[in-house]
């Protein structure tokens, strides 16, 4: 099959291409999601959660090499253990911060802490929800853009959409929608190009949403479960987040973009 060099294709084309491998993407997704839901023995749905996040990534490695005749530099298992690693530590330290803020402005405080067996099939879950978007906004949208365009476009329009796909979410509102494009779609963006890899933006993405949800009480993107710390929450919900999660917090929006204008200059630095 001859390889697709979408730097060379027509604007038309090149959207077709985005259009085609997001769309494949999104299907890929919610089959594992729906598949990841099948399983009510929880050792065997935290080993699904993993083994199907892991088969995402198998799958989009073969796409690229399907379609560009090469394997994709982007999944390099030498950099795994590093990047992920890293994007972990940076999604962990973003959320601490956020409800750190809120604690010291008293919006924030534990009410209760109890460790349930349940936070293992969050874990999990939450690291199929991190591989299957990051490949979609990241390696996808983001990738072909980069190629295609340049780097803002891909920025601005991958993060859009990451923001937009939350929409149908419970409790979602434009604010929410706008804050997620913000904090989280800009500072996943410059993950994946400063590192030249979707692991960093895996990592990020994964210790987000298991920080919020099930260790801090928060809803994840208006999703309520069980967490280790029962929180009692107050304040207006631009604060707060409110229903929807920290993730509407203007604070969240204050220190994603904070952690993007620093990857910028790395970035900036790195390509000199």
């Amino acid at each position: 099959m001859k390889a697709l060099k979408i730097e060379n294709m027509s604007w038309w084309l090149s959207i077709l291409l985005i259009l085609a491998g997001t769309l494949l993407f999104l299907i890929v997704y919610a089959l594992m999601q729906g598949l990841s839901s099948v399983f009510s023995n929880d050792i065997v749905a935290v080993i699904a959660g993993f083994t199907l996040g892991g088969v995402t990534l198998a799958l989009y490695a073969l796409y690229i090499r399907l379609t560009e005749n090469a394997w994709t530099s982007t999944l390099g298992l030498r950099q795994f253990p590093l990047k992920i690693t890293t994007g972990i530590l940076t999604g962990a330290v973003f959320f601490v911060i956020v409800t750190g803020v809120m604690a010291l402005g008293g919006w924030y405080r534990i009410g209760s802490a109890a460790f349930s067996s349940a936070f293992y099939t969050q874990l999990s879950f939450f690291f199929l929800v991190a591989c299957g978007e990051e490949v979609i906004f990241r390696g996808i949208v983001f990738r072909y853009i980069d190629k295609r365009w340049n780097t803002l476009w891909a920025l601005a329009v991958s993060a859009l959409l990451f923001g937009i796909l939350h929409i149908f979410n419970e409790e979602a509102t434009i604010w929410s929608v706008a804050a997620i494009a913000i904090e989280a779609g800009l500072m996943l963006g410059m993950a994946y190009k400063v590192s030249g890899t979707l692991w960093l933006p895996i990592g990020i993405h994964w210790a987000w949403n298991v920080l919020e949800g099930p260790v801090l009480g928060f809803a994840v993107s208006g999703t309520n479960d069980s967490s280790i710390i029962k929180p009692v929450i107050t304040g207006p919900e631009i604060i707060t987040g409110g229903t929807f999660g920290a993730e509407a917090s203007v604070f969240a929006i204050i220190v994603g973009v904070m952690i993007t204008a620093c990857m910028w200059y790395l970035w900036i630095i790195k390509s000199r």
